[in-house]
């Protein structure tokens, strides 16, 4: 697992609670957040009679290590725990156990990062951005990307690498390398990487997500769904190759169904970001950087202490020409999502895994008639509220994970839904079979009084087949 500077340690806990316990009785998604207590519990005893390998990655706190290190059981069953860190006083609190070892990591050597980089190296330019990495493995895998793509220096390009890469620092050459694989990057693919930094340092971006979200903020273009999302799993696959961002693979095919974003890229894609004017995070207005120009995209992140709800006051920003709202963390016990029916531009509203929220958040839903993308999922609604019926421009709604058993009548009015994920406990309305333009329905349980199901599923497939 990865811990990163802004730890959230109950969702870091249970990523390994369900690596190490897949079936574990913790719900990993889905409304009613555990208490850091009860997990911490489960996976201790858990591990105590089991002999474990962990490694957590890259730890910023002594705070953290200690209230890490309370799950981790000492058995002598012959477990180990691999940490690793960039603060010498986390290293040396991790390792206070006579046996306990610190290992410092030295750069790669040239023969190190020739082997990394999969290249012979014979042409002075390659050489030269090899010595650019300064033996960073990150920057020796983001080089190799390039090359993996099929990418070759030109002449003009090579003496530019020739004249300028004694002049930089490593820190500095790490940004070159970044800044010529963004440059190289197609325009599309460029707003899609550039997207990675609403979400959370170190946050595992669901593959499906990603690109759905992609599709629905208009990067990806084509003239049907299957299309779209061919296209968008051609970027996810290129941008993964090119080594910015790291795959999470699944546990059943080896495929993968997520990824991350290593902290060095993050921060790059978030200058980028904000030389573009691209996206705002809660973190950008805490820092004191309140933008003057109307903002586009913008997320919060209510788990990090940066994004505290009551250190925000979004009145004070130009919001009505933004275009996605994405909330991380509990959203408080308010009345309604702060302004909700002011944002008469939103495109994307994305409150995924957002288990404090309740139906009543959605107040003012309405009045966002241009909305596409409205994502619940792993929240603890109940209901959706009847105006949701007013989004005319709705392509996907996703409300899996969620307390939710029915669907309102106004759904059927929603003519542009594309593409409907819910629970197999949510009763199915018999009209829905109006809907003609759904490409994607996920597992429905029909309404045992009601004949219509099985006609509507025929119907569905018909048009699918």
């Amino acid at each position: 697992v990865t811990v990163g500077k802004n730890a959230y340690l109950t969702a870091t806990l249970l990523d390994i609670l369900h690596q190490v316990k897949p079936q574990g009785t913790i719900p990993r998604n889905g409304p009613g957040a555990p208490e850091i207590n009860q997990v911490v519990t489960e996976l201790r005893e858990y591990l105590v009679t089991k002999s474990y390998f962990i490694l957590i990655d890259d730890i910023w706190s002594i705070r953290v290590w200690d209230i890490l290190n309370c799950a981790l059981p000492e058995n002598d069953l012959g477990s180990r725990v691999l940490i690793t860190t960039c603060i010498s006083d986390v290293a040396k609190c991790c390792s206070m156990r006579p046996f306990d070892a610190i290992h410092q990591m030295e750069p790669l050597s040239e023969e190190d990062s020739k082997t990394l980089f999969h290249e012979e190296a014979k042409r002075p330019a390659a050489n030269e951005l090899l010595k650019m990495c300064g033996g960073m493995p990150l920057a020796v895998i983001v080089a190799a990307g390039r090359k993996s793509a099929g990418l070759a220096e030109s002449e003009i390009g090579e003496r530019c690498i020739l004249s300028t890469s004694d002049q930089y620092s490593t820190s500095d050459g790490m940004r070159m390398i970044l800044q010529m694989s963004y440059d190289e990057l197609p325009a599309p693919l460029k707003s899609c990487l550039l997207y990675l930094c609403v979400f959370p340092e170190y946050y595992t971006i669901k593959k499906e997500r990603l690109i759905r979200l992609w599709i629905a903020e208009g990067f990806i273009l084509g003239r049907c769904e299957e299309s779209l999302w061919r296209t968008g799993e051609i970027y996810f696959n290129e941008l993964i190759s090119r080594g910015l961002i790291q795959p999470v693979f699944g546990y059943e095919d080896g495929q993968a169904v997520a990824c991350t974003v290593h902290g060095v890229i993050l921060e790059f894609i978030k200058s980028l970001s904000r030389k573009y004017k691209f996206a705002t995070t809660g973190a950008d207005l805490r820092s004191g950087v309140c933008p003057w120009y109307p903002i586009r995209h913008f997320s919060v992140d209510y788990c990090s202490k940066q994004d505290e709800v009551n250190t925000l006051d979004l009145r004070t920003l130009h919001l009505s020409s933004m275009r996605t709202l994405q909330v991380f963390g509990p959203v408080g016990d308010t009345e309604g999502i702060p302004l909700l029916s002011t944002f008469k531009n939103l495109r994307v509203l994305d409150l995924e895994d957002n288990d404090n929220l309740r139906s009543h958040h959605l107040k003012g839903i309405g009045g966002l008639v241009l909305l596409r993308y409205l994502g619940l999922r792993g929240s603890a609604i109940r209901a959706l509220p009847d105006e949701i019926g007013k989004l005319e421009h709705l392509e996907t709604l996703d409300v899996r994970h969620t307390n939710l058993r029915n669907l309102p009548a106004s759904i059927v009015g929603l003519e542009r839904l594309v593409c409907l994920l819910i629970e197999d406990a949510v009763e199915m309305l018999g009209n829905i079979l109006v809907m003609q333009g759904l490409q994607e329905v996920s597992t429905i349980r029909g309404s045992t009084t009601s004949s219509h199901s099985m006609r509507w599923w025929s119907c569905w497939l018909g048009r699918r087949g």
